[in-house]
């Protein structure tokens, strides 16, 4: 029918398809890109500059460029597709 709802999950698809796990590989590769420039200016710094709020949020953004290194170098490598 064409007037089906696009959000329909009565059918979800059982395979990533090709374009899905280029995409992931896309956004895996740029992820670990942005990651490593956070953490390069990280420890290009001594550290946090200041204390308090601050420095606490300068180590979230380190954490978070971790992950962000982590997972994108995982979908980099794997793509997000059929383990084989």
């Amino acid at each position: 029918r064409q007037d089906q709802d696009v959000f329909d999950r009565s059918n979800p698809p059982l395979a990533p398809t090709e374009g899905n796990v280029m995409r992931n590989r896309i956004f895996g590769g740029i992820g670990v890109v942005w990651g490593s420039a956070m953490l390069g200016s990280a420890f290009l710094r001594d550290g946090p500059e200041s204390s308090g709020a601050y420095a606490a949020g300068q180590t979230a953004a380190l954490v978070f460029a971790v992950l962000l290194v982590a997972v994108g170098g995982y979908y980099l490598v794997k793509g997000g597709g059929k383990k084989s």
